[in-house]
């Protein structure tokens, strides 16, 4: 769902990984719609909405025993930290 220059993935460590969207053409194109259409809100809280579906428990990744563990914002997009379950 993301362009390869969007994002970067870290070596695993100690069963834990974590992914920086730096440039997340989502987050652009939400802001763009956000603002053109005056709605008034923070663009990001779209991007709430899709991570509630990547940790819902029958999420591929997470039936999988990727775990997130930590989700933070930046400027330009958002870092996750997934854990794998053991």
């Amino acid at each position: 769902m993301h362009d390869l220059s969007e994002y970067e993935v870290s070596t695993p460590s100690d069963g834990e990984i974590i992914i920086r969207f730096k440039n997340c053409a989502r987050l652009r194109k939400q802001r763009e719609i956000v603002k053109k259409a005056d709605l008034g809100f923070d663009p990001r809280e779209l991007c709430e909405l899709e991570k509630m579906h990547l940790t819902h428990p029958r999420h591929p990744a997470t039936e999988m025993g990727a775990i997130p563990t930590n989700i933070e914002w930046e400027e330009t997009g958002c870092v996750w930290t997934f854990k794998m379950q053991t």
